[in-house]
């Protein structure tokens, strides 16, 4: 028990910065990140009547070293070296003469940093956030039943919380410290008691914060969605270079998608046997060797793997950041959570052909690939630098905590064991993983998201006939409103403009509203705008439908995943997710070969009016569907309450 550790507790590791610079020289920073690295895991304790200051000193001292470092990653923050030699002396000093080295002044946010607030949401298990569920978790924890968590229950929750997340000291000095810093968050009266009133209002407003972390994400998506944005006028050109025919070109794009679409499956598994990063990092090198590749092709069969390549690393990205901001996220929040995501690749894919056009009047067409390649290669290196691991690495308890008699003061003993069903030796059958199709029947049987699913499926069998296919085909036409490229494409982005700067406010809408109203909002929308572009033919009308056009794709870019992983199971989201992807890859590809095929057969009105069918149908039995589970939800609620009376 040296004074050593009492210093090292009063610092608070995670908060403190220490540098070198203000360290008296012979003190080498990697020995000293050593010690307290050691020290993080030992005893720590605040009252130290033995080592002089001399042998403190003597942990840190080396020959020949003067380099500062920062301290491993498992701390999830750096800790460089700064701070005052002579507070750290002092310290030192007064613990040597069995002073009791008391904790700082500043009380935490508990549950405010990043992932601190989401464990606690595991501790309490909650996950959909309801009323119902808050109050259940409420009353765990209120064992008297008087609808007030006092002291003893607090700290009943507080010990659950250290045994499952913290490694922190758990003895009681530190434990009445959390207790105070929760007390701070959730004792709005500052009584030193937590009503009911009280908790549901702290526990709505910490769900309804967005991580931070997201941000790094839409970073990332921002360089990605650029990246592609800048190949799209290029690959054209290497096509015609090469001599290849529109059939091949045709080809090149359905190896891409087909790929993609399978690569879904083992993505999702991955993701959950192996974590998120990797995904979000190793995907982008994949996808970096295949744009770079493509500058190096010269046959079509290149060209083909070089797609199918990219195809794996689009795959592995999507999966990655879409269970990334699963784990960051709660029902609360999930949808303006998404929507910087998907903000940012719509934001990068509009201004990136420009800068594509750009570089290839500088560099070539191959040297544009290239260059996109090496973006990639230094997008691997910031997210590897700058992501931390989202995936749960310990499962919250499977048992109700049970609050322990306020008599009994060793509480630890009484909370519940913490019960792992893929590690119970006594069940078999539970530590047997789920298969593909077993976890695909279980979502299926699911019927908010069946319905999900469906409206997808055909929102993406719509969005590829008319977008992707028809409007640039009416748009350049005589018949139509025979614009240049360069107008066209003008058209196309000021709709990624209206897609970015929507996302967000329609995403708050989501959260407020409910993702399913705005699913079936923004399809019957889009639809009537589908149905109305034929009949647009001046540049205001034009310009009136294709701005709610993009508004409503603006409100769908993240409705319908938040509504699947709000109602998934979460050993199962990534499942659900490949799930989701590959049904909407599936309408897109069926969708734009359909779509072109009623266009030359009766024109490309009749397409337009075909696909407004098929979205204004749906989102109609959508929203049939929503109204007939709410009734009945209102049914079983009036049931219940007739019974309690």
């Amino acid at each position: 028990m040296t004074p050593l550790t009492a210093a090292l507790h009063y610092l608070r590791i995670e908060h403190s910065e220490i540098h070198s610079d203000d360290m008296s020289p012979g003190y080498c920073p990697h020995e000293f990140a050593d010690v307290m690295q050691k020290a993080r895991y030992g005893d720590l304790v605040r009252n130290a009547s033995d080592t002089s200051l001399g042998s403190v000193k003597s942990s840190f001292r080396t020959d020949g070293c003067s380099s500062s470092r920062h301290l491993p990653g498992w701390l999830g923050i750096k800790i460089g070296v700064r701070s005052s030699q002579n507070r750290f002396n002092g310290m030192i000093r007064y613990a040597g003469r069995g002073g009791s080295i008391a904790q700082p002044s500043r009380v935490r946010n508990f549950g405010g940093s990043a992932g601190e607030a989401s464990r606690l949401f595991e501790t309490l298990q909650l996950t959909t956030f309801t009323d119902e569920e808050i109050k259940k978790a409420f009353d765990s924890y209120d064992t008297n039943g008087d609808g007030i968590l006092q002291r003893e229950e607090l700290m009943a929750l507080l010990r659950r919380y250290v045994k499952l997340y913290s490694d922190e000291p758990s003895d009681e000095k530190a434990m009445e410290a959390r207790l105070q810093e929760l007390l701070t968050q959730f004792d709005a009266n500052k009584d030193g008691e937590v009503c009911w009133t009280e908790f549901h209002a702290k526990i709505v407003e910490l769900g309804q914060r967005v991580d931070p972390r997201v941000y790094n994400i839409a970073g990332c998506m921002v360089m990605t969605g650029t990246s592609i944005g800048v190949i799209t006028p290029v690959l054209p050109l290497l096509i015609r270079d090469m001599g290849l025919s529109t059939g091949q070109f045709g080809l090149l794009t359905s190896v891409f998608s087909l790929v993609k679409l399978l690569a879904n499956v083992p993505c999702a598994h991955f993701c959950d046997r192996y974590g998120r990063k990797p995904l979000l990092t190793y995907g982008l090198g994949v996808l970096g060797m295949g744009v770079g590749g493509i500058g190096l092709a010269s046959s079509l069969e290149e060209l083909l793997v070089c797609r199918a390549i990219s195809g794996i690393g689009v795959a592995m990205l999507t999966t990655g950041a879409g269970m990334y901001i699963s784990d960051i996220s709660t029902p609360l929040n999930r949808a303006r959570t998404m929507a910087p995501m998907t903000a940012g690749f719509a934001g990068g894919t509009a201004v990136g052909p420009a800068i594509g056009g750009a570089m290839a009047n500088s560099l070539g067409v191959q040297g544009t690939f290239l260059s996109v390649g090496g973006v990639y290669a230094l997008l691997v290196l910031a997210n590897k630098l700058l992501l931390k691991e989202t995936m749960p690495t310990k499962p919250p308890a499977s048992v109700q905590p049970i609050v322990p008699p306020t008599h009994d003061t060793t509480m630890e003993r009484q909370v519940p064991p913490m019960v792992c069903p893929n590690t119970n030796p006594g069940s078999s059958k539970m530590r047997k993983e789920l298969t593909v199709v077993q976890q695909w029947t279980k979502i299926m049987e699911i019927p908010k998201l069946r319905s999900a699913f469906g409206l997808h499926t055909a929102y993406w069998f719509s969005f590829a006939g008319s977008q992707m296919t028809l409007l640039p085909m009416m748009l350049v036409s005589s018949s139509g409103h025979s614009m240049s490229v360069g107008e066209m494409g003008m058209v196309f982005a000021c709709m990624s403009v209206v897609n970015v700067l929507g996302a967000q406010p329609m995403a708050m809408l989501s959260d407020r509203v409910g993702k399913g109203v705005v699913m079936v909002g923004g399809c019957a929308s889009l639809g009537t705008c589908m149905a109305l572009i034929p009949m647009a033919h001046t540049t205001p009308q034009l310009a009136a439908v294709l701005g709610v056009w993009a508004m409503s794709v603006a409100g769908l870019s993240t409705a319908p995943t938040a509504r699947v992983v709000d109602n998934t199971p979460p050993k199962m989201r990534a499942q659900a997710l490949a799930l989701q992807r590959i049904m909407g890859d599936i309408g897109m590809l069926v969708g734009a070969a359909a779509t072109g095929l009623v266009a030359d057969v009766s024109g490309i009105d009749h397409a337009f009016q075909m696909n407004a069918a098929l979205l204004l149908a749906t989102s109609g039995w959508f929203g049939a569907k929503k109204l007939h589970r709410k009734k009945q939800d209102v049914q079983k609620a009036i049931i219940s309450l007739l019974k309690s009376v």
